[in-house]
């Protein structure tokens, strides 16, 4: 699937300008600050921008799309399996219990850490036919977690603002640097990567993406 995002929005003294064309899965990559969160708000209408965007050459609407925040939480008086239930009403579908989420679906939202939480949320989230929008979505996963996580996006439309590129390589996805509120470069991780690595405060170090922690993935 091929996305075309021009998306342009000014606030707070920040100007987002992002242009880009790439296939998905993506990456959105870049230090923070730089609009990464921004640009993915604007892609699922959370916020009002300026340009449009396009799925295979057909104007897409904010209703295409999934965002999931990066410190995800449910209802506090719900249960998880109670949440799980709503969100499987409100998209018609059947919403099945990943990542672990079966070891406290008694839980209520009051209850779970925050990984707990995150996992719900995901778990939700993969259930739907929506394109993901996925904002650090691995801040609050273990490490056995986020392979599951990976795993489950194998064959998704997802994109993804992440400090750690390194588990969702093996996805093959595109990744799209941003500076600045700036798309400034687009194209496979390893088109990409030098520039990252040079230009954008060392933010990501070669060492965090070299194979090692790829291991295990089984992709």
């Amino acid at each position: 699937m091929e996305i075309k995002v021009s998306l342009y929005k000014k606030f707070r003294g920040f100007q987002l300008a992002v242009n880009a064309s790439f296939s998905l899965p993506a990456l959105f990559l870049g230090p923070n600050g730089s609009g990464k969160s921004t640009a993915l708000k604007c892609i699922a209408g959370l916020y009002t921008c300026g340009g449009k965007v396009e799925l295979d050459g057909k104007a897409a609407g904010g209703d295409s799309f999934l965002y999931v925040p990066p410190a995800p939480r449910i209802p506090p008086t719900l249960t998880v399996e109670e949440y799980l239930a709503h969100v499987s009403e409100i998209f018609g579908v059947d919403v099945k219990p990943a990542l672990g989420v079966d070891k406290f679906l008694k839980k209520r939202g009051s209850e779970l850490s925050s990984g707990m939480a995150a996992r719900a949320v995901l778990a939700a989230a993969l259930s739907t036919d929506r394109i993901l929008l996925l904002d650090e979505p691995l801040s609050y996963l273990e490490s056995d977690v986020r392979i599951e996580l990976v795993k489950a996006l194998k064959g998704r439309a997802f994109i993804a603002a992440t400090h750690d590129p390194g588990p969702f390589l093996p996805l093959r996805p595109s990744v799209v640097a941003i500076s600045e509120g700036k798309s400034v470069r687009v194209g496979s991780w390893e088109e990409v990567a030098g520039w990252l690595i040079r230009d954008c405060g060392g933010d990501f170090c070669v060492e965090k993406v070299k194979a090692p922690s790829l291991a295990g993935y089984g992709l």
